[in-house]
């Protein structure tokens, strides 16, 4: 391979990275608590987008962290003897 060959090379992976790195970088991270009608948290509540597949559990505190492409959704929070809060 010439000197010419491997700097083309390395230009088209360091493009190849840089594409990723955008693609890659385009979440954001959403989070907040999940609290009753007593400010008490909910603990190990779903927090799900609604009509989508991206969840997670609320910590014992009642916080959760979601990341999510840009967008606008709407967050339902569900846990077991409450009803589901969107």
């Amino acid at each position: 391979m010439t000197g010419l060959m491997r700097k083309r090379l390395l230009l088209l992976i360091i493009l190849i990275a840089g594409k990723l790195t955008i693609c890659l970088g385009q979440e954001f991270s959403i989070s907040g608590r999940v609290l009753d009608t007593k400010n008490n948290p909910i603990f190990f509540a779903t927090v799900y987008v609604k009509g989508g597949s991206r969840y997670c559990l609320s910590e014992e505190d009642g916080s959760y962290k979601l990341l999510l492409p840009k967008g606008t959704y709407t967050l339902v929070a569900s846990s077991m003897g409450y009803q589901p809060k969107e």
